[in-house]
Protein backbone atom coordinates (compact mmCIF):
# COMPACT_ATOMS: atom_id res chain seq x y z
CA UNK A 1 0.00 0.00 0.00
CA UNK A 2 2.65 2.69 0.97
CA UNK A 3 4.38 1.48 -2.39
CA UNK A 4 1.89 2.22 -4.32
CA UNK A 5 1.14 5.43 -2.76
CA UNK A 6 4.85 6.34 -3.34
CA UNK A 7 4.61 5.21 -6.88
CA UNK A 8 1.86 7.47 -7.63
CA UNK A 9 3.33 10.65 -5.90
CA UNK A 10 6.35 9.83 -8.14
CA UNK A 11 4.47 9.64 -10.74
CA UNK A 12 2.50 12.73 -10.11
CA UNK A 13 6.26 14.85 -9.52
CA UNK A 14 7.40 13.46 -12.67
CA UNK A 15 4.52 14.81 -14.79
CA UNK A 16 4.74 17.66 -13.25
CA UNK A 17 8.58 18.85 -13.81
CA UNK A 18 7.94 17.22 -16.80
CA UNK A 19 5.09 19.90 -17.47
CA UNK A 20 7.57 22.66 -16.22
CA UNK A 21 10.10 21.61 -18.27
CA UNK A 22 8.68 21.94 -21.83
CA UNK A 23 6.90 24.68 -20.33
CA UNK A 24 10.35 26.76 -20.08
CA UNK A 25 11.96 25.15 -23.40
CA UNK A 26 8.56 27.30 -25.19
CA UNK A 27 9.28 30.36 -22.96
CA UNK A 28 12.77 29.77 -24.48
CA UNK A 29 12.14 29.12 -27.88
CA UNK A 30 9.62 31.56 -28.05
CA UNK A 31 10.62 33.60 -31.26
CA UNK A 32 12.28 36.76 -30.39
CA UNK A 33 10.73 40.11 -31.76
CA UNK A 34 12.66 41.60 -34.70
CA UNK A 35 15.39 44.36 -33.99
CA UNK A 36 14.57 46.29 -37.02
CA UNK A 37 16.01 47.72 -40.05
CA UNK A 38 19.91 46.18 -40.36
CA UNK A 39 22.19 49.25 -40.32
CA UNK A 40 25.77 49.23 -42.30
CA UNK A 41 27.17 50.12 -39.50
CA UNK A 42 26.41 46.79 -38.19
CA UNK A 43 27.93 44.91 -40.93
CA UNK A 44 31.28 47.21 -41.55
CA UNK A 45 31.61 49.05 -38.29
CA UNK A 46 34.12 52.17 -37.91
CA UNK A 47 36.64 50.17 -36.23
CA UNK A 48 37.85 47.15 -37.31
CA UNK A 49 38.29 44.15 -35.62
CA UNK A 50 41.59 43.21 -37.75
CA UNK A 51 45.22 45.49 -38.16
CA UNK A 52 46.57 46.26 -40.99
CA UNK A 53 48.38 43.03 -43.24
CA UNK A 54 51.90 43.31 -44.25
CA UNK A 55 52.77 43.98 -48.22
CA UNK A 56 55.21 43.41 -50.39
CA UNK A 57 57.36 40.66 -49.46
CA UNK A 58 60.48 40.48 -51.30
CA UNK A 59 64.02 38.31 -50.55
CA UNK A 60 67.48 39.46 -50.99
CA UNK A 61 69.53 38.20 -53.43
CA UNK A 62 71.43 35.80 -51.18
CA UNK A 63 68.01 34.57 -49.70
CA UNK A 64 68.66 35.06 -46.04
CA UNK A 65 66.49 38.02 -45.41
CA UNK A 66 63.01 39.07 -46.20
CA UNK A 67 61.72 42.70 -46.42
CA UNK A 68 58.28 43.63 -46.20
CA UNK A 69 56.06 46.81 -45.46
CA UNK A 70 54.03 46.83 -42.13
CA UNK A 71 52.49 48.99 -39.31
CA UNK A 72 50.98 47.43 -35.97
CA UNK A 73 47.73 47.69 -34.84
CA UNK A 74 48.15 50.56 -32.78
CA UNK A 75 49.74 52.42 -35.97
CA UNK A 76 47.15 51.81 -38.44
CA UNK A 77 46.19 55.12 -39.02
CA UNK A 78 50.18 55.81 -40.08
CA UNK A 79 51.95 54.52 -42.86
CA UNK A 80 54.33 51.45 -42.78
CA UNK A 81 57.87 50.53 -41.85
CA UNK A 82 60.62 48.80 -43.03
CA UNK A 83 60.16 45.75 -41.50
CA UNK A 84 63.22 42.59 -42.25
CA UNK A 85 62.64 38.91 -41.29
CA UNK A 86 66.23 37.19 -40.66
CA UNK A 87 66.15 33.05 -41.48
CA UNK A 88 69.51 33.21 -40.15
CA UNK A 89 68.32 34.20 -36.49
CA UNK A 90 64.39 33.20 -36.84
CA UNK A 91 63.54 36.95 -35.71
CA UNK A 92 62.25 39.88 -37.44
CA UNK A 93 63.13 43.44 -36.82
CA UNK A 94 61.64 46.73 -37.43
CA UNK A 95 64.17 48.35 -39.63
CA UNK A 96 62.75 52.27 -40.25
CA UNK A 97 60.91 54.23 -37.35
CA UNK A 98 60.01 57.76 -36.33
CA UNK A 99 62.78 58.39 -34.89
CA UNK A 100 64.72 57.79 -38.20
CA UNK A 101 62.58 59.68 -40.23
CA UNK A 102 62.23 62.30 -38.20
CA UNK A 103 66.23 63.65 -39.27
CA UNK A 104 64.78 63.83 -43.01
CA UNK A 105 61.02 65.05 -42.54
CA UNK A 106 59.39 68.10 -40.80
CA UNK A 107 56.07 65.87 -40.71
CA UNK A 108 57.72 62.82 -38.90
CA UNK A 109 59.21 65.89 -36.17
CA UNK A 110 55.85 67.39 -35.97
CA UNK A 111 54.30 63.70 -35.48
CA UNK A 112 56.71 63.57 -32.09
CA UNK A 113 56.20 66.67 -30.87
CA UNK A 114 52.60 66.11 -30.63
CA UNK A 115 53.02 63.11 -28.81
CA UNK A 116 55.54 64.25 -26.56
CA UNK A 117 53.20 67.25 -25.51
CA UNK A 118 49.91 64.49 -25.10
CA UNK A 119 52.07 62.32 -22.58
CA UNK A 120 52.96 65.33 -20.81
CA UNK A 121 49.14 66.65 -20.56
CA UNK A 122 48.28 63.47 -19.70
CA UNK A 123 51.13 63.02 -17.06
CA UNK A 124 49.39 66.28 -15.57
CA UNK A 125 46.24 64.93 -15.84
CA UNK A 126 47.09 61.59 -13.95
CA UNK A 127 48.64 63.69 -10.69
CA UNK A 128 45.41 64.31 -9.47
CA UNK A 129 43.86 67.66 -8.21
CA UNK A 130 46.03 68.01 -5.37
CA UNK A 131 48.68 71.49 -6.18
CA UNK A 132 51.07 70.46 -4.40
CA UNK A 133 50.80 66.72 -5.44
CA UNK A 134 50.03 67.70 -9.04
CA UNK A 135 53.14 70.21 -9.29
CA UNK A 136 55.40 67.55 -7.91
CA UNK A 137 54.41 65.16 -10.39
CA UNK A 138 54.87 67.40 -13.41
CA UNK A 139 58.11 68.83 -11.94
CA UNK A 140 59.19 64.71 -11.87
CA UNK A 141 57.71 64.46 -15.64
CA UNK A 142 59.27 67.34 -17.03
CA UNK A 143 62.62 65.91 -15.68
CA UNK A 144 61.85 62.47 -17.33
CA UNK A 145 61.02 64.52 -20.65
CA UNK A 146 64.19 66.71 -20.78
CA UNK A 147 66.14 62.87 -20.66
CA UNK A 148 66.33 62.21 -24.65
CA UNK A 149 66.04 58.46 -24.04
CA UNK A 150 62.85 59.16 -22.36
CA UNK A 151 61.50 61.29 -24.93
CA UNK A 152 62.25 58.60 -27.43
CA UNK A 153 60.69 55.82 -26.02
CA UNK A 154 57.36 58.13 -25.06
CA UNK A 155 57.20 58.57 -28.98
CA UNK A 156 57.66 55.47 -30.38
CA UNK A 157 55.30 54.08 -28.36
CA UNK A 158 51.93 54.42 -30.28
CA UNK A 159 48.81 54.69 -27.53
CA UNK A 160 45.92 52.87 -28.32
CA UNK A 161 43.51 55.85 -28.79
CA UNK A 162 46.21 57.33 -31.10
CA UNK A 163 43.56 56.11 -34.16
CA UNK A 164 40.82 57.82 -32.67
CA UNK A 165 42.95 61.41 -33.02
CA UNK A 166 41.39 61.77 -36.18
CA UNK A 167 42.94 65.01 -37.48
CA UNK A 168 46.08 64.57 -35.74
CA UNK A 169 49.57 64.74 -38.01
CA UNK A 170 50.27 61.49 -39.98
CA UNK A 171 53.73 59.82 -39.83
CA UNK A 172 54.66 58.82 -43.38
CA UNK A 173 56.14 55.78 -43.09
CA UNK A 174 57.62 53.97 -45.69
CA UNK A 175 55.89 53.29 -49.58
CA UNK A 176 58.54 50.88 -51.38
CA UNK A 177 61.36 48.95 -51.28
CA UNK A 178 64.13 47.54 -53.89
CA UNK A 179 66.73 45.19 -52.98
CA UNK A 180 69.83 45.68 -54.61
CA UNK A 181 70.84 43.03 -57.03
CA UNK A 182 74.02 41.54 -55.55
CA UNK A 183 74.39 42.60 -51.72
CA UNK A 184 72.05 43.00 -48.51
CA UNK A 185 71.24 47.04 -49.61
CA UNK A 186 68.12 48.63 -49.81
CA UNK A 187 66.45 51.82 -51.73
CA UNK A 188 63.40 53.24 -49.93
CA UNK A 189 61.23 55.86 -51.32
CA UNK A 190 59.03 58.21 -47.95
CA UNK A 191 57.30 61.06 -49.37
CA UNK A 192 58.38 61.00 -52.90
CA UNK A 193 61.93 61.31 -51.85
CA UNK A 194 64.53 58.14 -52.45
CA UNK A 195 67.17 57.03 -49.61
CA UNK A 196 69.77 54.40 -49.45
CA UNK A 197 69.59 51.56 -46.78
CA UNK A 198 73.45 50.12 -46.75
CA UNK A 199 73.23 47.89 -43.93
CA UNK A 200 70.43 46.22 -42.57
CA UNK A 201 71.81 44.74 -39.49
CA UNK A 202 73.21 48.34 -38.54
CA UNK A 203 70.33 50.26 -39.60
CA UNK A 204 71.03 54.09 -41.24
CA UNK A 205 69.43 56.28 -44.05
CA UNK A 206 71.14 57.92 -46.37
CA UNK A 207 68.82 60.78 -48.62
CA UNK A 208 69.56 60.93 -52.13
CA UNK A 209 66.81 63.50 -53.77
CA UNK A 210 64.85 66.23 -52.30
CA UNK A 211 63.14 67.64 -54.95
CA UNK A 212 59.62 68.84 -55.21
CA UNK A 213 58.37 65.88 -57.72
CA UNK A 214 57.76 62.69 -55.93
CA UNK A 215 59.86 59.92 -57.49
CA UNK A 216 58.61 56.40 -57.82
CA UNK A 217 59.46 53.14 -59.97
CA UNK A 218 62.95 53.15 -58.41
CA UNK A 219 65.06 50.10 -59.56
CA UNK A 220 68.90 49.41 -58.99
CA UNK A 221 70.89 48.95 -62.00
CA UNK A 222 71.49 46.27 -63.28
CA UNK A 223 75.17 45.93 -62.15
CA UNK A 224 74.11 47.89 -58.41
CA UNK A 225 76.33 50.63 -59.61
CA UNK A 226 73.49 52.95 -59.30
CA UNK A 227 69.76 53.30 -59.49
CA UNK A 228 67.14 54.94 -61.75
CA UNK A 229 63.69 56.63 -60.88
CA UNK A 230 60.66 57.92 -62.66
CA UNK A 231 60.37 61.84 -62.30
CA UNK A 232 57.01 62.89 -63.91
CA UNK A 233 57.27 61.37 -67.98
CA UNK A 234 61.33 61.25 -67.55
CA UNK A 235 63.26 58.18 -66.67
CA UNK A 236 66.63 59.57 -64.96
CA UNK A 237 69.63 57.20 -63.96
CA UNK A 238 72.48 57.83 -61.24
CA UNK A 239 75.61 56.45 -60.32
CA UNK A 240 76.79 55.98 -56.76
CA UNK A 241 80.34 57.89 -56.62
CA UNK A 242 79.01 60.23 -59.56
CA UNK A 243 78.07 63.50 -60.46
CA UNK A 244 76.38 62.81 -63.31
CA UNK A 245 72.74 63.09 -63.67
CA UNK A 246 71.32 61.29 -66.92
CA UNK A 247 67.83 61.18 -68.85
CA UNK A 248 67.47 57.44 -70.00
CA UNK A 249 63.82 57.98 -71.47
CA UNK A 250 63.32 59.61 -74.57
CA UNK A 251 61.21 62.60 -75.45
CA UNK A 252 57.95 61.34 -75.96
CA UNK A 253 55.44 62.86 -78.70
CA UNK A 254 53.09 65.70 -77.78
CA UNK A 255 50.20 65.00 -75.43
CA UNK A 256 51.60 60.91 -74.37
CA UNK A 257 52.59 60.91 -70.70
CA UNK A 258 54.93 58.17 -69.24
CA UNK A 259 53.03 55.43 -67.56
CA UNK A 260 55.67 52.96 -66.38
CA UNK A 261 59.29 51.45 -67.79
CA UNK A 262 61.31 48.61 -67.80
CA UNK A 263 65.22 48.38 -68.08
CA UNK A 264 67.23 45.70 -70.04
CA UNK A 265 69.08 43.57 -68.08
CA UNK A 266 72.36 44.79 -69.79
CA UNK A 267 71.21 48.08 -68.89
CA UNK A 268 71.29 49.52 -72.76
CA UNK A 269 67.86 49.52 -73.23
CA UNK A 270 64.85 50.80 -72.22
CA UNK A 271 60.73 49.68 -72.93
CA UNK A 272 58.34 52.46 -72.40
CA UNK A 273 54.73 52.41 -72.00
CA UNK A 274 52.57 55.59 -72.85
CA UNK A 275 49.20 56.74 -72.37
CA UNK A 276 47.17 59.61 -74.34
CA UNK A 277 44.38 61.16 -72.38
CA UNK A 278 42.80 59.78 -69.35
CA UNK A 279 40.98 56.77 -68.05
CA UNK A 280 38.77 58.42 -65.83
CA UNK A 281 36.45 61.47 -65.17
CA UNK A 282 37.91 64.64 -63.63
CA UNK A 283 36.90 63.56 -60.12
CA UNK A 284 39.80 64.53 -57.54
CA UNK A 285 40.80 64.82 -53.30
CA UNK A 286 42.45 67.11 -51.92
CA UNK A 287 45.68 65.69 -49.93
CA UNK A 288 47.57 67.67 -47.14
CA UNK A 289 51.51 67.67 -47.62
CA UNK A 290 53.53 68.88 -44.64
CA UNK A 291 56.73 69.14 -46.53
CA UNK A 292 57.62 73.09 -46.70
CA UNK A 293 56.76 75.62 -43.99
CA UNK A 294 53.52 75.73 -44.09
CA UNK A 295 50.75 73.11 -44.94
CA UNK A 296 49.50 72.73 -48.77
CA UNK A 297 46.58 71.24 -49.98
CA UNK A 298 47.41 69.68 -53.29
CA UNK A 299 44.55 68.32 -55.93
CA UNK A 300 45.39 64.22 -56.88
CA UNK A 301 43.00 62.10 -58.89
CA UNK A 302 40.96 59.31 -57.50
CA UNK A 303 39.03 57.22 -59.35
CA UNK A 304 35.86 54.87 -57.85
CA UNK A 305 33.86 52.01 -59.28
CA UNK A 306 31.11 54.39 -60.73
CA UNK A 307 33.33 56.61 -62.53
CA UNK A 308 32.72 57.02 -65.83
CA UNK A 309 35.78 55.30 -68.08
CA UNK A 310 37.34 57.49 -71.06
CA UNK A 311 39.07 56.23 -74.03
CA UNK A 312 42.98 56.25 -73.98
CA UNK A 313 45.76 55.20 -75.75
CA UNK A 314 48.11 52.77 -74.72
CA UNK A 315 51.86 52.48 -76.76
CA UNK A 316 54.91 50.41 -75.74
CA UNK A 317 57.97 51.53 -77.30
CA UNK A 318 61.64 50.36 -77.47
CA UNK A 319 64.44 52.95 -77.55
CA UNK A 320 68.15 52.58 -77.28
CA UNK A 321 69.55 55.43 -74.39
CA UNK A 322 73.18 54.93 -75.80
CA UNK A 323 71.97 55.14 -79.06
CA UNK A 324 74.39 58.61 -80.87
CA UNK A 325 73.86 57.66 -84.38
CA UNK A 326 71.58 61.04 -84.66
CA UNK A 327 71.26 63.59 -81.93
CA UNK A 328 67.77 61.51 -80.17
CA UNK A 329 67.50 58.07 -81.54
CA UNK A 330 63.97 56.99 -82.91
CA UNK A 331 61.08 55.67 -80.90
CA UNK A 332 60.14 51.90 -81.82
CA UNK A 333 56.49 51.57 -81.34
CA UNK A 334 55.50 47.94 -80.55
CA UNK A 335 52.11 47.88 -79.62
CA UNK A 336 49.30 50.80 -79.58
CA UNK A 337 45.40 49.62 -78.41
CA UNK A 338 42.37 51.89 -77.48
CA UNK A 339 41.39 51.35 -73.65
CA UNK A 340 37.50 52.20 -73.42
CA UNK A 341 36.73 49.69 -70.32
CA UNK A 342 37.42 49.72 -66.33
CA UNK A 343 38.72 46.42 -66.86
CA UNK A 344 40.83 46.77 -69.82
CA UNK A 345 45.07 45.69 -68.85
CA UNK A 346 48.20 45.89 -69.92
CA UNK A 347 51.01 44.56 -67.95
CA UNK A 348 54.38 45.95 -67.67
CA UNK A 349 56.92 44.88 -70.61
CA UNK A 350 59.48 42.35 -69.28
CA UNK A 351 62.83 41.80 -71.46
CA UNK A 352 64.41 38.35 -72.08
CA UNK A 353 67.46 37.33 -70.44
CA UNK A 354 69.70 38.27 -74.13
CA UNK A 355 68.01 41.84 -73.79
CA UNK A 356 66.28 41.21 -77.66
CA UNK A 357 62.85 40.71 -76.91
CA UNK A 358 60.18 42.49 -75.19
CA UNK A 359 56.87 40.69 -73.73
CA UNK A 360 53.89 42.36 -72.04
CA UNK A 361 50.15 41.21 -71.71
CA UNK A 362 46.92 42.55 -72.43
CA UNK A 363 43.37 41.53 -71.05
CA UNK A 364 40.81 42.94 -73.14
CA UNK A 365 37.17 43.10 -71.11
CA UNK A 366 34.76 43.24 -74.15
CA UNK A 367 35.64 39.60 -74.96
CA UNK A 368 37.38 38.61 -72.01
CA UNK A 369 40.37 37.33 -73.78
CA UNK A 370 44.31 37.34 -72.50
CA UNK A 371 47.20 38.52 -75.11
CA UNK A 372 50.52 37.79 -74.47
CA UNK A 373 52.40 39.75 -76.66
CA UNK A 374 55.98 39.78 -78.14
CA UNK A 375 58.27 41.96 -80.15
CA UNK A 376 61.74 41.52 -81.18
CA UNK A 377 64.39 44.30 -81.00
CA UNK A 378 64.95 45.30 -84.68
CA UNK A 379 67.67 44.34 -86.97
CA UNK A 380 70.29 46.57 -88.15
CA UNK A 381 68.44 47.12 -91.68
CA UNK A 382 64.99 47.75 -89.75
CA UNK A 383 66.96 50.18 -87.60
CA UNK A 384 68.90 51.81 -90.53
CA UNK A 385 65.10 52.57 -92.68
CA UNK A 386 63.76 53.73 -88.87
CA UNK A 387 66.77 56.09 -88.64
CA UNK A 388 65.93 57.18 -92.19
CA UNK A 389 62.72 58.43 -91.88
CA UNK A 390 63.38 60.23 -88.35
CA UNK A 391 65.85 61.93 -90.11
CA UNK A 392 63.50 62.36 -93.17
CA UNK A 393 60.47 63.86 -90.73
CA UNK A 394 63.11 66.03 -88.79
CA UNK A 395 64.37 67.71 -92.35
CA UNK A 396 60.62 68.53 -93.20
CA UNK A 397 59.91 70.01 -89.82
CA UNK A 398 62.76 72.34 -90.05
CA UNK A 399 61.85 73.47 -93.62
CA UNK A 400 58.18 74.34 -91.80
Amino acid sequence: MIQSRFAKLLSSAVFSAAIFHCSSLLAVEAPKEPKGELKLEELFPEKSLFGPSARGAEFSQDGRFAAYLYRPYEERRHGSDLWIYDFKSGKSQRITNIDMLSEFQRSARIVIRDRLDKHKKSAADEAGSDKGEQAKQAKKGKNKLDDEEANREIYLTVGENDADDEYATVYSGISSFRWHPTKNELLLTSEGDLYHLENVEKPALTRLTKTDERESQVNFLPDGSGYTLRRDDTVIQTKFGEHLVRQLSPKLPSSESLSSYTLSHDGKRIAVMTRTGSRSGARTVDVIRYRDRFAKSDKVPRTVSDDEVAPSTVRVYLFEPESDVIEEAPLLKIFEETIDEPRDIISTPRWSLDNEQVTFCFFDQENSEVQIKLAKWPTEEERAKGLEAAESKRASDFRK
